[in-house]
Parts: structure tokens; sequence; C-alpha cells
């Protein structure tokens, strides 16, 4: 059975209204780790004696405008198998992530996107998935409790794998009405 020691140390700072600032650190150790593991096309579930999970995250939101408003978000994560000093898979070391909304009477407009850099796709590392940027575009209109919107994933569609030969989503667009009572 898994058994996890966690540390986190974290700071908010708060200068003005239209501007937040947090930090965090962290660090897991964790004992009789269960993890995905690939051989070839097949997947199975491997226990590994010690896994160590350090890192960091900074994010930042900003209103300049009440219409307006940006969260920016940086995280550092090292996942290590303690025993062999390989990277447990799917754990991109750097990830970005964004966010902006714009907001104007019973409009709406949201805009996020992510960038990850390259991760392992195989327990013995040799096996990279390589880095990628998704976007996704939502746009919202309020009626009277009732809420309409159009949604584009991966609007760019960007062609990526999520693991060797299996791809990720491709573009697609949602739309849809939602009535609250």
């Amino acid at each position: 059975m898994e058994r996890v020691n966690n540390l986190v140390f974290g700071l908010t700072f708060n200068p003005l209204k239209e501007l937040s600032l947090s930090a965090s650190g962290f660090y897991s150790h964790i004992d009789d780790a269960v993890t995905q593991t690939r051989y070839g096309e097949i997947t199975t579930y491997e226990n590994l004696a010690t896994i160590s999970r350090k890192g960091a995250e900074i994010s930042l939101d900003i209103k300049p405008l009440s219409i307006f408003n940006v969260n920016l978000s940086y995280l550092y994560l090292m996942v290590k198998d303690e025993e062999t000093q390989l990277y447990v898979i799917q754990k991109p070391k750097h990830t970005f992530k964004y966010i902006l909304n714009l907001k104007w009477k019973s409009f709406g407009l949201m805009h996020r996107g992510e960038w990850s850099s390259f991760y392992f796709s195989d327990s013995a590392n040799t096996i990279k998935i390589p880095a990628r940027y998704i976007g996704d575009i939502r746009l919202t209109y309020h009626l009277k409790g009732c809420l309409a919107y159009i949604g584009i994933t991966n609007f760019l569609n960007k062609h990526y794998e999520m693991f060797r030969s299996l791809p990720g989503q491709e573009r697609i667009f949602r739309f849809g009405l939602q009535w609250n009572f």
C-alpha cells in the first residue's frame, strides 16, 4: 500500500486588488508507489520502491480592467524513481498555462492555452513525447438564466501524441445551451 509524505510551502501576495501573486514549493516522498508502465503497446501497472516528487509553482492573476483578467502559471515538476533515477512517465518537467477572460455585458470570451515540455512514454525513459502547445476558445452569452456557448478545443488542430502511437484529441467544436431554473 502506498505511503505518502508531503511537504508544501506557499506564499500569496496581493499588493493591489488588480494583482495577485502566489508561489509554492512542494516535496513528496512516496513508498510502494503504483505507476503506469508501458512495454511496447502493452500498458501495465507496477510498484516502484520509492518515488520522489518535487517542484514549484508560480501563479500570477492580473485584472487591469473590470471586464478583463489574465491568469498565468508555471509549474516545475521533477518525478523520479529513487532506485533507478529514471523519470516517471507522463510527467513533463515544465508546464506553462494561461487563461484570458473578457466579459462585456452579456458576452464572455475565454482563451486558455497550455504548453508542456517533453516527457517520457515508457518507464525505461527511451521514448520521448515532444513538447506541445494546446489552446482552447469559448464564447458565451448570458440572458435571464440561460447560457449559450460555443467552444473549440485544440483550436489550432495541433497534432500531438499522448502516448507513443496514441494521438491526442483533434479540434473539437462544442455548442450548447444551459438553462438554470
